[in-house]
């Protein structure tokens, strides 16, 4: 493989990772768990994994792992939560009560919301929550470190913060440091650490710090309460652009997604950097940045309750396709999930995944698709039946009956892959069943009308629809079922001839007649497969019925 042209953009930042000679790479990612996390936070862990997984493809050991931030304090809360949840404002989300009742705290329901999709995702970090990582000693010794070096971090901050402040708040910005410190505190009386002042909030910062003792004093600014804590003890937390270093310097991160906000020049990231090296001693990741990804035309903002949820996309299609969106674009270019439009996303990605198993396998897809799949080890085959047969199989189950569907579905994946009953496994099936699932979920939620339908036994009232050319067409196309077995083309044009040679009749007629004589509606998905995809004689016998006198 070319070093000077890598085959993809992951492949670039192992090769980073690996001039560094690290012995283990460690390769981190975080979220706070303020709400329902959105699946925008699989951008940075599918990555992660990926790098993870070339890293040992390539004889390298490496590791992955995910903060989950319960360490942070609720500024507000989604619409969705009780309005009672207000009184937990300024507390640390590894306190407040979960609101469903289901966990023990806030923070370890919505973690769990999303780690549960780990597995299905093919995503094994090591899950690492901060409330217990700020018990360590190791993380008490970086807070130590952080104060006695708090000059270099208020001139950091001098150098990264304060020139993107207007110029009428820098002076008053810069002369506050100089008795700021990186650090903050739980109140022992209220169990706050972020208070309100005239709609303000404000945190629970040190006010000073005596080494010798190892203690910090503090004013809470919810309740007033003063008082003094002991390092080791304490329950205290540093300040997020602060935080972040630590994180990378105690566990030797290598290597950190994050998006394009934290990644701008002079911004969050950089600023860490500068503070992982000169206050911590480490160098400090690579620094990947990654654009959003949005649903539709929205930024997905969990205060906000504008998500889609990893859960949300796995109730309508397989983990390997989010993996496919994700690690197909260029980390720099935006993503917008449209369900409405996922059969055109599924048609892609089923022609990449055919395309891996046959003979025109390039080396783009080659590399690619091992990363796309789920288990680390691909399979020797993936036989799967169309996300857009699925959408109709499951819209003809309450016609054909589901044993009726899932052998049809056999039919169609024999078709497809040209391959005899007996080699159809378990694991197919599982497979047919579960994209049948995922499409009826589809059609409830986001699907247009225009690929809904739903088969009538009114069959008067659709004779009655129909004219006399209309029905002479039909009365041959059964007929023709009836003694032909034609594919799915051949029916197609063999419709196409008849609507021609009707006097009085045309094909865009005899299509739209057939179609009411099934559905009693103008339209719906492609005709050939339709009718072919039914029990034969009930088409049969709909189609003589619907056209006869």
């Amino acid at each position: 493989m070319s070093r000077e042209f890598p085959i993809h953009w992951i492949e670039e930042i192992v090769d980073k990772i690996i001039a560094r000679k690290p012995n283990v790479a460690v390769i981190s990612t975080g979220k706070t768990t303020s709400g329902r996390i959105h699946v925008g936070i699989m951008r940075e862990l599918i990555i992660s994994d990926a790098i993870t997984r070339r890293l040992k493809t390539r004889g390298y050991k490496a590791k992955f792992q995910f903060f989950v931030d319960d360490f942070d304090a609720a500024k507000k809360f989604p619409p969705d939560i009780p309005k009672e949840f207000k009184k937990y404002v300024g507390m640390t989300f590894n306190v407040i009560p979960d609101p469903y009742e289901c966990h023990e705290s806030y923070g370890k329901h919505f973690a769990m919301e999303l780690i549960d999709t780990f597995k299905e995702f093919g995503l094994n970090p090591e899950i690492i929550w901060t409330h217990e990582f700020y018990e360590k000693e190791e993380t008490r010794e970086a807070i130590r470190t952080a104060l006695k070096k708090v000059d270099i971090i208020r001139k950091i901050y001098e150098k990264y913060v304060a020139p993107t402040l207007a110029e009428d708040q820098r002076d008053s910005y810069i002369k506050e440091l100089q008795h700021w410190y990186p650090l903050m505190v739980i109140c022992e009386k209220c169990k706050h650490i972020l208070g309100k002042r005239n709609g303000k909030i404000i945190p629970n910062r040190i006010s000073d710090f005596d080494a010798e003792r190892d203690v910090v004093e503090y004013t809470c600014n919810h309740c007033g309460h003063h008082g003094t804590v002991s390092i080791s003890k304490g329950t205290i937390k540093l300040t997020w652009r602060v935080d972040w270093p630590a994180k990378w310097a105690i566990t030797k991160v290598t290597c950190e997604p994050a998006g394009k906000d934290h990644c701008v020049k002079g911004g969050a990231y950089d600023t860490g950097l500068e503070i992982c090296k000169e206050v911590f001693g480490y160098e400090g990741p690579i620094k990947v940045p990654y654009e959003w990804v949005r649903l539709g035309e929205y930024d997905m903002k969990t205060h906000k309750g504008i998500t889609f949820t990893p859960s949300d996309f796995l109730a309508i299609a397989p983990p390997e396709v989010l993996r496919y969106l994700i690690l197909k674009t260029d980390p720099m270019r935006g993503i917008s999930i449209k369900p409405e439009f996922l059969p055109r996303l599924m048609d892609e990605f089923e022609d990449f995944e055919k395309k891996y198993y046959s003979d025109r396998c390039d080396d783009f897809t080659k590399y690619l698709y091992p990363l796309v799949y789920p288990d680390e080890k691909t399979p020797d085959h993936v036989f799967r039946i169309p996300f857009r047969f699925a959408i109709m199989m499951t819209q003809i189950e309450d016609i054909l009956g589901h044993e009726k569907v899932i052998e049809k579905c056999k039919e169609m994946v024999m078709k497809i892959y040209n391959i005899k009953y007996n080699d159809i496994s378990d694991d197919d099936i599982k497979r047919i069943e579960s994209t049948l699932k995922r499409a009826k979920n589809w059609l409830e939620r986001y699907a247009p009308s225009k690929l809904k339908f739903r088969i009538t036994d009114n069959i008067e009232e659709i004779k009655n629809k129909l004219t006399k050319e209309e029905k002479e067409g039909i009365l041959r196309v059964a007929e023709a079922i009836k003694t032909q077995d034609m594919t799915e083309n051949e029916l197609q044009n063999y419709i196409f001839q008849v609507g021609n040679s009707v006097k009085g009749l045309s094909p865009k007629r005899l299509f739209r007649a057939i179609y009411m004589a099934i559905l009693n509606q103008k339209s719906g998905p492609r005709l050939a497969p339709l009718l072919l995809a039914l029990d034969k004689k009930w088409v049969i016998d709909r189609l003589m019925a619907v056209a006869s006198d």
